[in-house]
């Protein structure tokens, strides 16, 4: 049985729903997407992602909310 390769994930942040939902629907096909309404709530999902990652930390990167 063949694997399917893993989407990229892109992460999308705008305060207009349907928006949101427009651009989802977009890039769906070739992505993995998350999308936010705020940052609020996007850099705590994006600091997980990095540190699932092991990016937490190498070259002093570090998210922080504004």
């Amino acid at each position: 049985m063949r694997r399917q390769a893993k989407k990229p994930t892109v992460v999308v942040i705008d305060d207009e729903p349907d928006f949101l939902r427009l651009v989802e629907s977009w890039l769906r096909p070739q992505y993995e997407v998350s999308t936010f309404e705020s940052a609020d709530g996007a850099v705590p999902a994006v600091a997980i992602a990095f540190s699932s990652a092991g990016l937490l930390g190498a070259g002093g990167f570090t998210p922080t909310s504004t």
